[in-house]
């Protein structure tokens, strides 16, 4: 930063970035940010531009960054490092320190005064809801960026990524991780071997003493080599207890009264990835857990980037489309459901809920005084009660919570509307008996219950 941009930002004081924070779970609730008017047309060729309606989240988002501070002088335009990083759907936003997120907010506030649009586009894509997010984890302490900085550069120069089969069965998984080394067995190798490098002896060994061809020879010579010759920059993987570990290793050899080797780590296993998430097997792709299988006891993982990628706790920039694309739909979805009528949107409820495995129990669409779809789950032996709105706001939901307490006989309570008030939309429910399913959620709920195309048709 330039003195001058740096004493622009100082004025922004931590109740300044709270009032930004603040707004992250209303962000998290919205379903649409704004949308594109059409001109009007006055004559042939002439029409008037009405450019874009933003929600009210994204105007009061606005509106509070030229209150409180954030919109301070700064040659935006020609920070291009900044730009590329406000487009780019796979950066990790939690590595930049405060000034950067602040111009990077200046960035998309300016930016949309170039372009009409922007800004919602923005809040769309997620980035400022990233972007707070970072800043909240810089004000409460949950991130150590430095830390994080420093292991990010570590796995962008690794060589090469290896499984260990720690132990036949894994019978050295525990004591390797809680002891933080890696363990090799060959017990029978000649250890002085191995350090002085004379490979072809330990092949001969494997020849002429075990009796293996040349190519089994050459294999597990290979495997003994990797262990006591890999570099710092190579990262170790295992899978211990459904997670996958890793670590980064010195190649200091030890020998054991056994004859079994180890090697310390650089630091210890972990079993998460930079931002503490856990890793577990069944979040790993079939390709990479097909190693867990492997005969050997170390192997090179062709899916290196993969697995780089998940450490980093980043994403494929494959995934990050197709997750744009689905919500894109969930978006275009949601805005043709509120267009059924009510029988064809009672009926959709009905088909959704019997692809989760429900069965309804009523009549659908009896006159009962407080409920749309009575069901029964065979698998939980759950009861519940389903009342359908196509209209609906806070007030009436409220009004049917006060019903359903007093309705012993059921375990939940599902209280659907296809076109909410703001105050229902706005509004947040920690129930757990009782679920509040809106617009975008009956999108999601149609989307995976393959119901699009009913949606479609019926809507067309």
């Amino acid at each position: 930063m330039t003195d001058n941009t740096t004493r622009n930002y100082s004025k922004i004081t931590q109740e300044d970035w709270n009032s930004l924070v603040e707004l992250i779970p209303i962000i998290e609730r919205t379903e649409n940010f704004g949308e594109f008017i059409e001109p009007t047309k006055m004559s042939d060729n002439f029409y008037i531009y009405k450019g874009f309606k933003t929600s009210r989240i994204v105007d009061e988002f606005f509106h509070r960054t030229y209150q409180n501070n954030f919109i301070y002088d700064f040659d935006w335009m020609q920070w291009k490092e900044g730009k590329e990083l406000i487009e780019n759907p796979k950066t990790n936003f939690s590595l930049f320190d405060l000034p950067t997120l602040s111009k990077m907010i200046i960035a998309i506030i300016r930016g949309d005064k170039y372009c009409d649009g922007f800004l919602i586009g923005k809040f769309k894509d997620g980035t400022i809801l990233k972007i707070l997010k970072a800043v909240q984890a810089r004000l409460t302490g949950n991130r150590v960026v430095n830390d994080q900085k420093e292991l990010n550069e570590k796995l962008n120069k690794v060589s090469k990524v290896l499984f260990i089969k720690l132990g036949k069965g894994g019978r050295f998984a525990q004591e390797c991780i809680e002891n933080n080394y890696l363990k090799l067995s060959y017990d029978e190798v000649n250890h002085e071997l191995c350090a002085n490098g004379q490979w072809d002896s330990v092949k001969e060994y494997f020849i002429n003493t075990e009796n293996t061809t040349k190519q089994v020879a050459t294999n597990h010579t290979n495997q003994i080599k990797q262990f006591y010759t890999e570099s710092e920059k190579t990262l170790w993987i295992t899978f211990v207890d459904n997670k996958l570990w890793w670590c980064f290793s010195k190649p200091t050899i030890t020998k054991n009264r056994d004859n079994t080797k180890t090697r310390p780590t650089v630091g210890k296993w972990s079993d998460k990835d930079i931002f503490n998430s856990i890793l577990f097997t069944s979040n790993l792709s079939g390709k990479l857990l097909k190693t867990h299988g492997y005969q050997g006891t170390i192997c090179n993982i062709s899916e290196k980037d993969y697995v780089l990628t998940k450490l980093k706790g980043e994403e494929r920039i494959e995934v990050v489309e197709v997750k744009e694309a689905l919500k894109n739909l969930t978006q275009k979805l949601s805005s043709l459901i509120p267009h059924l009528q009510w029988q064809d949107f009672e009926i959709l409820i009905d088909l959704i809920f019997r692809q989760m495995g429900w069965q309804r129990v009523s009549v659908l669409g009896k006159e009962l005084k407080t409920l749309d779809i009575e069901l029964f789950s065979p698998v939980t032996e759950e009861r519940a009660v389903v009342q359908i709105k196509t209209g609906a706001n806070l007030s009436s939901f409220k009004s049917y919570v006060e019903q359903f307490s007093t309705m012993k006989d059921y375990d939940k309570f599902f209280y659907i509307a296809s076109s909410p008030a703001d105050d229902l939309r706005n509004y947040k429910n920690d129930s757990e008996k009782i679920k509040l399913y809106l617009t975008e959620d009956v999108a999601k709920l149609t989307i995976s219950s393959g119901l699009i195309n009913w949606v479609i048709k019926k809507t067309n």
